[in-house]
């Protein structure tokens, strides 16, 4: 239970930040991957933009915050 309150909490700090960043969230930060997901997906499992492997969300997660 102590591990969900921490991951709540460290969500809603990420959350904070992202609030402050000059890209504003439309929604969840789960819901901002599935869109990034969704938009660099070549059907292949490699980013449209880059030609590597899509980001874990940690990764990502790591870009955005």
């Amino acid at each position: 239970q102590k591990w969900r309150y921490e991951m709540k909490s460290l969500r809603y700090e990420m959350e904070e930040l992202a609030f402050d960043s000059p890209t504003k969230l439309r929604s969840s930060l789960e819901a901002e991957y599935e869109i990034y997901l969704f938009c660099a997906d070549a059907d292949n499992g490699l980013d449209v933009t880059t030609g590597e492997p899509l980001k874990s969300f940690d990764e990502w997660l790591g870009e955005v915050v």
